[in-house]
């Protein structure tokens, strides 16, 4: 019964310390951090459809 006690309170502070750190976040620099993903994503995509850029001769086979 103590092992689970001690295993729910380990738990309770990890929980406690990722709230804490989600509500610590700095806006800037998580909005920083949103923007560089999603340039990445963009980059990654436009990349990807010049790969793979059917022409229409193909689309008529």
């Amino acid at each position: 019964l103590q092992e689970a006690q001690q295993k729910q309170e380990v738990q309770i502070f990890d929980q406690e310390r990722r709230l804490s750190e989600i509500r610590d976040a700095d806006l800037a620099e998580s909005a920083l951090h949103l923007k560089t993903a999603e340039l990445n994503n963009r980059v990654s995509l436009d990349a990807g459809s010049r790969l793979i850029q059917p022409s229409l001769t193909d689309f008529l086979r």
